[in-house]
């Protein structure tokens, strides 16, 4: 069976595409034809196939540039695609940012599925997110009266919006399944999807368990920005670190909110306690030197991969309950949920995490048993299932 991955970016922007990446290295590993097409990057992995100019020029804005709703080239190259590679389906991931919902023309003539990663088929800010709060309406002119899509050129936003999304809607109501990583994504998405739908959990790779780090660091793993609600972490570790003396907060990941992040670090005196490293590839030395994941979101996160990915190697993780977030942390049990945009809980909570050292061990060995239910073999054995049902 011949399956063509078709998805923005090759290389590990964020959690979708290295969940993209790894799945698709994951399938080719157990002898799948898989193949990769995305936009050029200069950063693209190894893994790439097939690759096409992005739309994108700084020199038009988005919304008076032609192709950011119908990317010709992605078109017509996905075209020669398809007729060199002949795939049996077409397994559809974000398209929306660079290759345009050009790419979703083929879905009438091919059995095809979309892994949907955020919302981006449903929210033009892909987040459901407003002023730090879940936001429950679709696409509309609540979008337009919120002032939600742009403070500046308003109207001329919507209405290019408007039309992009129309032409998303129109395509992917012919995808045959829509696969969420999620019950909460598929709730979402059903508000304006009929499509079948099924939720697929994202996995993660179990590493053989290791003595747990109680005097570790406290971690966070991902961008840099407003929604993430990094700021309430730095915040939160601001009330605490004078009864944690030994402990530091690891920040790893870059974003367009890092400067602000620096500067509130600055302005807390906390330079010394408050280690930035930066995008990583590879985050392996941080799990293992750390005691604590805190994913401190502020918008309803699809899944948290990076949950699962810190549960593996056997750390607990304090997260607030949104999105798909409260479907893989059982509280007190493998970790704790609190409420989002507060500091002053999240301070709270993670002080009562490091009180009881024999808490966190048991902790650390429940939040490993959670990691063995989103293994790769389940994860490709749900996806086969789907492919040969379409075929």
């Amino acid at each position: 069976m011949r399956i063509l991955f078709i998805h923005d970016y090759g290389y590990k922007l964020g959690g979708a595409e290295a969940e993209t990446l790894a799945r698709l290295k994951a399938m080719r590993d157990r002898g799948f034809n898989v193949k990769l097409f995305t936009s050029k990057s200069r950063l693209n992995s190894e893994l790439v196939d097939y690759s096409v100019r992005s739309y994108r020029t700084r020199w038009i804005p988005d919304f008076l540039n032609p192709f950011y709703y119908f990317n010709l080239l992605s078109f017509i190259k996905l075209g020669e695609v398809i007729t060199d590679f002949k795939p049996d389906i077409l397994h559809y991931g974000n398209v929306c940012y660079e290759l345009s919902p050009s790419v979703l023309c083929y879905v009438k003539r091919y059995p095809s599925v979309m892994k949907v990663h955020d919302y981006s088929i449903v929210c033009p800010k892909s987040t459901m997110n407003k002023e730090n709060h879940m936001c429950n309406v679709s696409f509309s002119l609540y979008c337009l009266k919120s002032h939600c899509i742009s403070k500046r050129y308003q109207l001329v936003r919507y209405l290019s919006q408007l039309i992009r999304m129309r032409l998303l809607r129109y395509f992917v109501n012919q995808i045959k399944v829509l696969i969420t990583p999620s019950n909460f994504v598929g709730e979402v998405v059903s508000r304006v999807y009929s499509n079948p739908r099924v939720t697929i959990n994202n996995y993660v790779s179990v590493i053989k368990r290791r003595p747990y780090k109680v005097n570790g660091d406290i971690l966070y793993i991902g961008r840099l920005a407003k929604e993430k609600g990094v700021q309430d972490l730095i915040l939160a570790f601001s009330k605490v670190e004078s009864r944690l003396p030994n402990r530091r907060l690891v920040l790893v990941g870059d974003g367009n909110y890092k400067q602000q992040l620096i500067d509130l670090t600055h302005s807390l005196k906390l330079e010394r306690r408050i280690m930035f490293k930066g995008y990583k590839a590879d985050v392996a030395r941080y799990y293992r030197n750390s005691s604590l994941v805190v994913v401190p979101s502020q918008w309803p996160e699809p899944f948290g991969i990076v949950i699962i990915e810190a549960m593996a190697y056997g750390i607990p993780v304090i997260a607030t309950g949104v999105g798909g977030i409260s479907e893989i942390i059982k509280h007190g049990n493998n970790g704790y949920l609190c409420k989002p945009n507060d500091a002053h809980i999240l301070a709270r909570v993670i002080l009562s995490f490091f009180r009881d050292t024999n808490r966190m061990k048991k902790m650390s060995a429940a939040a490993f048993n959670t990691s063995k239910q989103y293994s790769t073999q389940k994860f490709v054995a749900k996806l086969s299932k789907i492919y040969e049902m379409l075929k």
